[in-house]
């Protein structure tokens, strides 16, 4: 049995959105739907936990990092550290090659261990770590007698 409560979601209904929270009733959720609206226009929807059905949307007509029914290419998110650990989200980018040139962009001007996470099916498609350029300084050596 599914729980009751409204869940205020991020992308469209019919493309798995991000769930931003969730709510007792309709009307709350509605409520911070649009607040939410208000503040960072976008995609957004209300589903009933308990139905499956969208209540209410509301959405800006502008393309949406975040709703990936409405881009060109799918979104891939760029994230800093370690996946189940100590990740931080840095930006998301259309298209795979894209994703991956700019996780490496990023990498370069702070080095460290970066993945790409696809949001649609919740996979690690690319990993890399950049370590601190290493310096290395000639030494001196001197004979004993």
């Amino acid at each position: 049995m599914k729980a009751d409560g409204y869940a205020v979601c991020r992308g469209d209904p019919g493309f798995r959105p991000l769930i931003l929270g969730v709510v007792c009733d309709s009307e709350s959720a509605v409520d911070l739907m649009e607040r939410m609206y208000a503040r960072i226009p976008a995609t957004y929807c209300v589903v009933c936990q308990k139905t499956g059905e969208t209540i209410a949307s509301l959405s800006s007509g502008e393309k949406d990092l975040y709703d990936a029914s409405l881009a060109n290419q799918p979104v891939f998110d760029i994230f800093f550290g370690v996946p189940d650990k100590n990740a931080k989200w840095c930006e998301s980018v259309e298209g795979l090659s894209n994703a991956r040139s700019r996780m490496e962009e990023i990498a370069k001007h702070r080095p460290g261990a970066y993945f790409l996470f696809y949001r649609r099916d919740h996979s690690i498609l690319a990993r890399i770590q950049f370590a601190e350029p290493c310096s290395i300084s000639p030494i001196t050596l001197e004979r004993s007698a």
